[in-house]
């Protein structure tokens, strides 16, 4: 339990420190901070975003090559980080800059990217290998360590300069101790420059990349366009309501690299149980993301005021909105994951074309008038959109199933626990009470309409418990 406290603790760190930033120094502090974050996720995927994907596929089928392919990555990612890096210091030193303690913030927590990036493919390595252990203690601990110093350094007056030094300094220690890890308990490192190897991944690699870098734009640009057309505190509204998102997106980047390695492998010798894990995957998480989304709808205003402590009141509309998105991009992960499987990456280029082009122009359009709301419509309506379309094609071309009667009893129990909470606010009811009423509710009809069956929910658990063995280390 106190390890799970301790990887949710350190996944979340970046967003504590925005919290205690706006505490202790105000709205415009934590938002230059934030605005240095919303670099590093731009530029991160541009660095051969993908690759750590594609590592993972890659040594879970050939375990015994994890060294030259680890080390050749890593390389390929070193260099492409370094260059995109020195693009980022002539941007921001050119006419496209903000004032100079903004420059000065966003320069340094942006480049927590590139030890950021190679740890990635670090913890790739170990998840294709089955030590997740690994990577949940090392993610804790460096977590938990940038998070002492920062709470330490901000409680005692530093600003946002010294809380993107201590972020940076981390990242570095996080990168030393997975490589360290690696080299001395599973491989030592290697490069290969054979012609035959760099085509056969780069064939690979490239959709992925594609993916990665569509998947960022669409996640970064609503922010970047804040900045530029209303100013850096509109960014910070939006990244306070982001924070919230931010937390849950826990449970699909979890669940992605848990089921990433099941569902190759059982692809390739078992098909039809892939299409299972990848039925009762989306079973399970369409339960779960409707839960959260809602509870966090109805009790936002409550909610955002205690986080806060008052700041970021206008957050309160973006939240309720944006959170909505979670649902949709937490969907997709079953199905992209059964995508890449099959060897069908390349298909989410062009949904992820439309899915930003939709991205794009609704910011354009509501960004003047609505601000962070507007940016928020758009994140909703753009990921919305690339789930139908994944929806649509995984149907088409790899494994079709009937989902409406999968989505009846969500909805139901759903808007049934939304009509429960708001009417028990509205009678006089304290608000976490209402709120434990509408889940206890919620549970009840999802059994009651048979939204899922204990059968199914027992497969679940013995498939995440087998892929969760392996956290303790050997």
């Amino acid at each position: 339990m106190l390890v799970v406290i301790a990887e949710v603790l350190a996944r979340v760190a970046n967003s504590i420190l925005f919290v205690l930033l706006t505490w202790r120094l105000g709205e415009m502090e934590a938002s230059r901070y934030t605005l240095g974050f919303t670099f590093a996720l731009f530029l991160i995927q541009f660095s051969l975003g993908g690759l750590d994907q594609l590592l993972t596929r890659e040594v879970s089928k050939a375990p015994n090559r994890g060294g030259i392919i680890l080390g050749t990555f890593l390389l390929a990612r070193c260099i492409s980080s370094l260059l995109l890096y020195m693009a980022l210091i002539a941007w921001i030193a050119g006419p496209f800059g903000y004032d100079s303690a903004t420059n000065q913030i966003v320069l340094i927590v942006g480049a927590t990217f590139i030890p950021d990036s190679l740890t990635a493919l670090c913890q790739a390595f170990l998840i294709a290998r089955d030590r997740v252990a690994y990577v949940t203690l090392l993610g804790a601990l460096t977590g938990v360590f940038k998070l002492i110093l920062g709470f330490a350094a901000i409680w005692l007056g530093g600003g946002a300069l010294i809380a993107a030094i201590i972020v940076l300094m981390t990242s570095c220690i996080s990168l030393l101790f997975h490589v360290t890890l690696i080299t001395t308990r599973f491989t030592s490192l290697s490069i290969s420059l054979e012609p035959a190897f760099l085509v056969e991944h780069a064939r690979s690699e490239w959709p992925l990349l594609l993916i990665a870098i569509l998947t960022t734009l669409e996640g970064t640009i609503d922010a970047i366009l804040l900045s530029r057309r209303i100013g850096t505190l509109e960014v910070g509204v939006y990244a306070a309501s982001m924070l919230f998102l931010n937390a849950l997106m826990i449970v699909p980047a979890a669940f992605r690299q848990i089921i990433l390695p099941e569902i190759t492998v059982r692809y390739a010798t078992q098909r039809e149980r892939a299409f299972d894990v990848y039925t009762q995957s989306a079973r399970a998480l369409l339960i779960v993301t409707l839960l959260l989304s809602a509870s966090l709808t109805v009790n936002a205003d409550q909610i955002v005021p205690i986080v806060y402590r008052d700041h970021f009141s206008s957050a309160i509309p973006v939240l309720q909105i944006l959170i909505w998105s979670f649902v949709f991009t937490t969907l997709l992960v079953p199905g992209g994951r059964l995508m890449l499987a099959a060897g069908r990456q390349a298909m989410f280029v062009p949904l992820l074309i439309g899915s930003l082009s939709l991205n794009v122009v609704l910011n354009l359009w509501l960004q003047p008038s609505l601000g962070a709301i507007g940016a928020a419509v758009a994140r909703v309506s753009s990921s919305a959109l690339m789930l139908a379309l994944s929806f649509m094609c995984v149907q088409r071309i790899i494994y079709r199933w009937h989902v409406m009667p999968v989505l009846i009893g969500p909805l139901v129990a759903t808007l049934t626990m939304i009509a429960v909470n708001v009417g028990l606010r509205w009678v006089g009811v304290q608000w976490i009470v209402a709120l434990g009423i509408s889940w206890l509710v919620y549970a009840g009809l999802i059994v009651i309409l048979r939204a899922v069956s204990a059968a199914e929910l027992r497969r679940l658990r013995d498939l995440l418990l087998q892929r969760i063995a392996p956290l303790t280390p050997p």
